[in-house]
């Protein structure tokens, strides 16, 4: 037993999740199903329903495509425009991230039109929820989905450099197409306003294969990257990863039921770490895909990683957060 296990146990390991989506809709649909006292959705049985779809981007089209809801749609929207709704579901997200042992999460919002007002203020009530709770708790916010010519992301973007100033986090690119090379020229000018405005830098890519992943690490800024799973295929990308110093972001669970990886067991998670990258543990979506950042650390030790192994990524994660305040209250483990 190494000095680090006789110090940790995988409970005293400290969680951070930096790519979490927010899932507004399944996150609505279940706030308003307890205010309700209507069944909830069934996700597990949603998930069934993809085994017989193609593995891949057929079925992430599949999966984003379906409905991920019973209750009506424009009745969901209609809740979350009352911002007191819009603040307790999203306490009720954090809180299932801290009771499972997170102390860091970043979540990722969709605002396609841009963002409500005063988004951050309310993000902050949401947090400052969880923290009367889980004193050591903290949060981030990063929008998602942003890619030129996207319905609405030209709003979003633009709503996301005014939400700098009041401590967003974050931007994500997510290229369309997203299962070839895109044209990055445009995003590349993004990128750099939003650098310059204080914005972190990740981008989704090499999902389903090695498609945009050379681009992605050109953006400027760029010290993440989500999924990436296919880098692992080409020694000059991973090169490339290394020398871009670009953090992975690992979704295990959702990279085995979209189809990114046949099995947990191939996934190269330990390749990636064999090769000296970094990278992090991460929920996804962890409502549709039935999950917590609990469990993909578990996931993670269940494929052989050691628990100093683990308790790394944690470490990894804290320094590609893109947190801007009190990370010092975050509790230190090792690899720090």
């Amino acid at each position: 037993m190494s000095s680090v296990e006789n110090r940790l146990n995988f409970s005293d390991i400290p969680k951070v999740d930096l790519h979490m989506h927010a899932e507004t809709i399944p996150r609505l649909a279940r706030f308003a199903s307890r205010r309700e006292g209507v069944p909830a959705q069934d996700w597990l049985n949603d998930l069934r329903t993809l085994a017989g779809v193609p593995p891949g981007i057929t079925r992430l089209e599949h999966y984003l495509g379906s409905s991920h809801s019973s209750l009506d749609g424009d009745y969901l929207t209609s809740l979350n425009d009352v911002d007191a709704i819009f603040v307790q579901w999203l306490t009720d997200a954090l809180l299932d991230s801290a009771a499972d042992g997170a102390v860091l999460v970043e979540v990722r919002f969709g605002a396609g039109g841009g963002l409500r007002a005063g988004f951050m203020s309310l993000f902050r009530e949401a947090e400052d929820n969880v923290r009367e709770v889980y004193p050591l708790f903290h949060a981030e916010a990063l929008v998602t989905g942003l890619w030129p010519g996207r319905d609405g992301a030209s709003e979003a973007f633009e709503s996301a450099l005014k939400a700098a100033e009041d401590g967003l986090a974050g931007i994500d690119f997510i290229p369309i197409p997203y299962d070839w090379e895109a044209d990055w020229t445009e995003a590349y000018i993004w990128a750099s306003r939003a650098v310059d405005a204080g914005l972190g830098i990740t981008a989704h890519a090499g999902e389903f294969n090695t498609s945009n992943i050379a681009a992605a690490l050109d953006l400027p800024g760029i010290t993440r990257m989500g999924h990436g799973v296919y880098a692992a295929s080409s020694p000059i990308l991973v090169d490339r990863l290394l020398a871009a110093e670009v953090t992975l972001e690992c979704c295990l669970t959702s990279n085995v039921t979209l189809g990114a990886v046949p099995s947990l067991e191939d996934h190269p998670i330990r390749d990636f770490m064999d090769a000296g990258i970094p990278v992090t543990l991460a929920t996804d979506d962890p409502v549709r895909l039935c999950t917590s950042i609990g469990r993909e650390y578990e996931i993670a030790m269940s494929l052989g990683l050691e628990i100093d192994q683990v308790a790394a990524m944690t470490a990894n994660a804290v320094r590609a957060s893109f947190t801007r305040q009190r990370l010092h209250r975050i509790p230190k483990v090792s690899g720090q």
